[in-house]
C-alpha cells in the first residue's frame, strides 16, 4: 500500500502527503481521492480508508492500525507518522504466520458510521500483563517480570519449555533480525549474553561491555524493531505472548478471518457493543491456525471504531 511505504515522506500539511501520492497510485483516479482542502483531516482519512476496504485491502489497514492517534478510528493507521513494519510481513524475521489458516477476510464498512465490521473469532482474554515494556531502559525489570510470569504458569497448553518461552516469546519467535547486524550469534545465545550483561553490567569494564553488547546485538535488534515498546502477557487459557502498548488486562485476543496474526481488541466504554483495536499481537502457540480449535472459541462479527 503506497501510503504505508511513504510514511517517511515529509509535507507541510498532513493531507498534502495523502494527495501528493495519488499520482503514483494505480487507483489514484478514484473519485473519493479527489483533493479536498476544506474537510477536516479526520474526514479525509476516513474517506480514503473506506475506499481501501471496498478494494479488499481492509486487512492491510488492520495490520498497521491500533490506538496510535485519538484523531482517527482505531482501525485506520495513522499515515502521518513513522511506524515499524508489521508482524504479518512475511519477508522479515524468518517466521511465516497464518493465524486464521486459509480463510478469506470478511470486512466491510458500516454505513453512516466510522465503524468497521470484521468477521472473526474471540479466542482468549489477557489475564495478566507486565508493568514494564521491552524498551531498553526497562530491560532489567521487564525480563524479571517475564521470568516470574512464565515460572508461575501451570501446565502450558502448548508444548514448550519455560526456558524457550522466556527467550522466544519476547521477540515473537523471530529467527533473525531484519537487516544485517554484527555479532553473529544465534538468537538464543544472543539472549543469554544479554541476560548475563543485565545482571553483571555494574561489574564489567567498558571494553568488556562493548563486546557483550555486540554479542547480544541480534536479539536487541529484534526487540527494538517491530515489537518495540510491547509488553509480555499471559492469557486466561495459559498462553504467553507480547502485545502493543495500548493493550490492558481483560482485552480480547481475536483471530480475524484472513488475518496472518491475532489482534487485541478492547471493549469500547462509550460504545459497549463495539471495540477499539489495540493492534496486532503475538501469542505463542496460536500463530498458525491452532487458536481456532481451542475450547470456547466464539465465532462472531466485531464492530471496530
Amino acid at each position: 500500500m503506497l501510503l504505508e511505504n511513504f510514511r517517511h515522506a515529509e509535507s507541510t500539511l498532513c493531507r498534502d502527503r495523502l494527495f501528493s501520492l495519488l499520482g503514483l497510485a494505480s487507483d489514484g483516479n478514484e473519485s473519493a481521492f479527489e483533493p479536498d482542502c476544506e474537510s477536516p483531516l479526520e474526514d479525509v482519512v476516513l474517506k480514503f480508508a473506506r475506499v481501501f476496504v471496498r478494494q479488499g485491502r481492509g486487512m492491510q489497514l488492520l495490520y498497521r492500525a491500533g490506538l496510535s492517534s485519538p484523531r482517527f478510528p482505531s482501525w485506520i493507521p495513522d499515515w502521518t507518522v513513522k511506524r515499524p513494519s508489521s508482524l504479518s510481513d512475511a519477508s522479515e524475521g524468518g517466521m511465516l504466520f497464518s493465524a486464521s489458516g486459509p480463510q478469506q477476510s470478511k470486512i466491510k464498512c458500516i454505513p453512516d458510521t466510522d465503524e468497521l465490521a470484521v468477521e472473526g473469532y474471540q479466542v482468549d482474554v489477557i489475564e495478566s500483563i507486565s508493568e514494564s515494556s521491552n524498551l531498553e531502559q526497562e530491560w532489567p525489570s521487564y525480563f524479571r517480570e517475564v521470568d516470574e510470569m512464565v515460572d508461575s504458569l501451570g501446565m502450558s497448553p502448548f508444548p514448550c519449555s519455560a526456558r524457550d518461552l522466556k527467550w522466544k516469546v519476547p521477540i515473537a519467535c523471530a529467527e533473525y533480525p531484519n537487516g544485517a547486524v554484527s555479532g553473529g550469534l544465534d538468537m538464543e545465545s544472543s539472549y543469554t549474553v544479554l541476560r548475563r550483561y543485565l545482571v553483571e553490567r555494574t561489574a564489567v569494564d567498558d571494553s568488556c561491555s562493548s563486546k557483550v553488547k555486540a554479542c547480544s546485538s541480534n536479539y536487541v535488534a529484534v526487540l527494538q524493531d517491530r515489537v518495540k515498546g510491547w509488553r509480555f502477557v499471559v492469557t486466561e487459557k495459559g498462553y504467553t505472548g507480547i502485545v502493543p502498548p495500548g493493550a490492558r488486562k481483560g482485552d480480547i485476543v481475536a483471530i480475524l478471518k484472513g488475518g496472518r496474526v491475532p489482534f487485541i481488541l478492547q471493549k469500547g466504554e462509550e460504545r459497549p457493543e463495539a471495540f477499539r483495536l489495540a493492534g496486532e499481537c503475538y501469542v505463542h502457540g496460536i500463530m498458525n491456525g491452532e487458536g481456532l480449535s481451542l475450547y470456547e472459541v466464539l465465532e462472531r462479527e466485531f464492530r471496530i471504531f
